[in-house]
């Protein structure tokens, strides 16, 4: 299980979604686990990801196996490599970007920090 919080602010466009993506700085990578998302777009395979407020806007919740989003491309075959992503994560080898109305192809993107907690 992972245990998330998200905030962004000052965007220049509305926000429509925003994803965890596998990738290493520099390197554009796949959505492996939706945070949130306006536009109704996350596979049938994933449960349905929570509505992303106006900025400024901070928004948190639980990622589990069942939210896992395939990118067979980078060896994510879906829940079973849930594990995976986990460790990809605390090997600081995924970002969060956060997609707006004037850059769908995300507006800001950021390394992600882990707490250092284990459950």
């Amino acid at each position: 299980m992972i245990t998330f919080e998200l905030s962004y602010q000052g965007l220049e466009g509305s926000v429509q979604q925003a994803h965890i993506h596998l990738g290493r700085p520099a390197i554009t990578g796949g959505i492996v686990l939706f945070l949130c998302t306006n536009l109704g777009n996350a596979p049938a395979t994933v449960p349905t990801p929570q509505s992303c407020p106006a900025a400024p806007a901070t928004i948190s919740g639980t990622l589990t196996a069942a939210d896992v989003v395939a990118q067979t491309g980078q060896g994510i075959d879906g829940a079973a490599d849930f594990g995976e992503i986990v460790r990809a994560i605390r090997a600081g080898a995924t970002y969060a970007n956060v997609h707006s109305t004037l850059r769908p192809a995300g507006e800001i993107r950021g390394r992600i920090r882990g707490t250092g907690k284990r459950e």
